[in-house]
C-alpha cells in the first residue's frame, strides 16, 4: 500500500503502525491492528503520515477506541443523584467498556427491576431510553427522561447499551423529586 507518488502511507494506532491504502487525496483506508493491551476498553491516538517512522509531533491525531464488543458495558455510578421529574437533567454515567457507537444509549427503569441481558429476560417497566454522548471508555452523558408528576416511584435505575439490544447488568440509581409548588403567599 502506497500513497500518491509511491510514498508509504502508515497509519499509527498509538505506537503500532500499519500500512494504509490510498483511496483519494482526501481519504485513506486503514485496518486497525489487534489491541495490544488487555481486553479492557481503551483509547489510542490514530494518525496518518506520508513518510516512514513515527509521526511528527505536529501530526493531526484523533482518538480511536478499542472495546470488547462481546460483553455489555458496566455502570458504576451516576451524577447527579437527583433529578426533577419535570426537567431533562444532564447525567454523567461512569462505568466501563463504553464505545462511541450510534446505538449508545441510557435506559431508565423502575429501581430494583431487571432488564434483558444476553438471553435472560425479566419483567421491568422502562421509563425511557435516550441517546448517550460518548466522553471516554468509562464515561457517557445522557439526559434523564421526563416523567409525569405524581408518578409512584422515586428511585430509578440507569443502564447503558452500546449495541441497542444488550444493556449493562449493573446499574446506578438516582432519585426523582417533584419541585415544590407555591400556591399562596401571605
Amino acid at each position: 500500500p502506497v500513497g500518491r507518488g509511491g510514498a508509504p502511507l502508515p497509519c499509527h494506532f498509538g505506537n503500532v503502525a500499519v500500512l494504509a491504502s490510498f483511496v483519494s487525496v482526501m481519504q485513506a483506508r486503514c485496518f486497525a491492528p489487534a489491541a495490544t493491551q488487555q481486553t479492557e476498553a481503551h483509547v489510542v491516538q490514530l494518525s496518518l503520515t506520508n513518510r516512514r517512522g513515527p509521526p511528527p509531533a505536529s501530526a493531526h491525531r484523533v482518538a480511536f477506541v478499542y472495546y470488547d464488543a462481546t460483553r455489555p458495558p458496566s455502570v458504576f455510578n451516576v451524577a447527579p443523584e437527583y433529578a426533577d421529574v419535570a426537567l431533562r437533567t444532564p447525567l454523567s454515567v461512569r462505568g466501563e467498556n463504553y464505545a462511541p457507537r450510534a446505538a449508545l444509549s441510557c435506559m431508565y427503569s423502575e429501581y430494583g427491576e431487571y432488564v434483558r441481558t444476553g438471553s435472560t429476560y425479566s419483567e421491568f417497566k422502562v421509563l425511557g431510553v435516550v441517546p448517550a454522548s460518548f466522553v471516554d471508555v468509562g464515561h457517557v452523558r445522557c439526559d434523564s427522561p421526563l416523567v409525569q408528576a405524581g408518578t409512584e416511584f422515586e428511585q430509578v435505575s440507569v443502564r447503558v447499551t452500546t449495541d441497542g439490544a444488550t444493556y449493562s447488568e449493573s446499574s446506578a440509581e438516582f432519585t426523582y423529586f417533584t419541585s415544590p409548588e407555591i400556591t399562596e403567599v401571605t
